[in-house]
């Protein structure tokens, strides 16, 4: 959330007080008494940011880190700067500085990407790879890497470990790619059960036809009279611009006393003094933000927790089993399944 210093010529004049609630505004008066001028003009209302405080629990003390080179230790924002015009090329459009808060530990990257940017980013970075077709043609055979099954294995336990699968109706796993998760729960639901994936990849279809997944959308959020008893997404929340909105997004479309899951990587604990690359990500989750955030939005925390294996064993390229994947203080992985209220 950031905090604005507006300006503009005098077309109308509120109290700071009732700009709180301006549509698709979100910001923090510093003088709540003050009468600030504006125009009508959305993109001149504001010129200079003045204070970002935490979208998860609206703290305003925060460090600062470079984005993908969190290890290069800074003391001020000109620093980090300094650094990012000599060493990041310029045309990288996920860079700059990423503001970690003192208090819930939650990082979000102070670049604002535009939508288009961040389109053709995944276009050429994802799906314009040469190698998707054999990715496609192993999937159908089921060769995936071991790391890869045993994650699908533990998240369907750890939902399965709260809410009886057998007992649903409806799926729906965004961020789907080759939706090995709904392939594990398809294999422990009745026949009957609807699985739906959200995913931009069209190469995946004849996948998808194959293993009777219906793809509902390209991108989320996205128009649907339909209702989930559960909804999945693995490692897809910290690529959303807006955590706080996505949230509310995800309840319009969850069935009362639905269920979502979500796993991100956790970067609390020692994430900010590695060699991580964080590229494309634009959120950075603790156990504390994720939980916050989503009780924000109304749901009950079921289980919240860290699993698998640590960041460091991770930047030293290891390869977790399923017995490593489970729940593990410090581990690299924040997973959550929450109901709705």
């Amino acid at each position: 959330m950031l905090i604005y210093e507006a300006y503009g010529t005098t077309q109308k004049v509120l109290s700071a007080d009732s700009l709180q609630n301006f549509n698709q505004v979100q910001f923090q008066i510093v003088k709540p008494k003050e009468k600030i001028s504006f125009t009508d003009n959305i993109s001149a209302l504001f010129k200079k940011v003045i204070k970002m405080s935490c979208s998860a629990c609206n703290s305003v003390d925060f460090e600062k880190k470079i984005y993908d080179h969190h290890h290069i230790h800074i003391t001020t924002e000109e620093e980090g700067f300094e650094f990012i015009n000599k060493n990041v090329p310029q045309q990288y459009i996920f860079k700059g500085l990423v503001e970690v808060c003192s208090k819930c530990g939650h990082g979000e990257l102070a670049t604002r990407l535009s939508p288009s940017k961040i389109a053709e980013y995944y276009d050429r970075a994802f799906w314009g790879k040469s190698n998707l077709n054999q990715r496609v043609n192993d999937a159908v055979l089921g060769k995936f890497s071991s790391t890869h099954t045993a994650r699908a294995k533990r998240q369907r336990e750890f939902i399965n470990s709260f809410l009886d699968i057998s007992a649903i109706s409806s799926v729906l796993e965004i961020g789907a790619g080759d939706a090995l998760l709904t392939r594990e729960l398809q294999s422990h639901t009745p026949s009957k059960v609807k699985f739906d994936v959200c995913e931009p990849g069209e190469h995946w279809l004849p996948y998808y036809n194959k293993y009777n997944i219906e793809k509902a959308a390209n991108f989320f959020p996205f128009e649907s009279e339909k209702k989930y008893d559960l909804i999945v997404n693995s490692h897809w929340l910290e690529h959303v611009q807006d955590v706080n909105k996505t949230f509310l997004q995800l309840s319009q479309i969850l069935k009362p006393k639905g269920h979502l899951m979500i796993e991100v990587p956790n970067t609390a604990h020692n994430y900010w003094r590695l060699r991580v690359r964080d590229t494309p990500h634009i959120h950075f989750f603790t156990v504390q933000s994720l939980n916050t955030f989503a009780t924000k939005a109304g749901f009950e925390v079921i289980e919240i927790g860290e699993f698998g294996i640590s960041f460091e064993e991770y930047c030293d390229g290891k390869k977790p089993d399923y017995d490593e994947l489970g729940k593990n203080e410090k581990g690299y992985s924040v997973v959550a399944l929450l109901r709705k209220v």
